[in-house]
């Protein structure tokens, strides 16, 4: 992740200034308008670097037992939650 970009282990790109709730993934057409073509390459150099992170046991667990992914929608309602009780708070 850098400032402006955020990009998941599965390929997705968001870009945090224009959906900072990541309701929209980039597509490759998005990325040379956002400049974001460098960032990709960084980005993608470090998820390499921690491939291999994953213990076998852990990777064997949740092969075992997956996990519904949540949509972006889901995950942007999530954070509006928190954030407006962080606010309360």
């Amino acid at each position: 992740m850098t400032k402006d970009i955020k990009l998941y282990s599965d390929g997705q790109m968001f870009d945090l200034k224009t959906d900072p709730f990541e309701e929209r993934a980039m597509r490759a057409s998005d990325l040379a308008q956002a400049g974001a073509a460098k960032s990709l390459t960084m980005l993608q150099g470090v998820l390499d670097n921690y491939s291999d992170a994953r213990p076998e046991k852990l990777l064997a667990s949740a092969a075992a037992n997956p996990k519904k992914n949540k949509s972006p929608t889901q995950r942007a309602a999530r954070k509006q939650r928190r954030a407006a009780r962080n606010q309360a708070e």
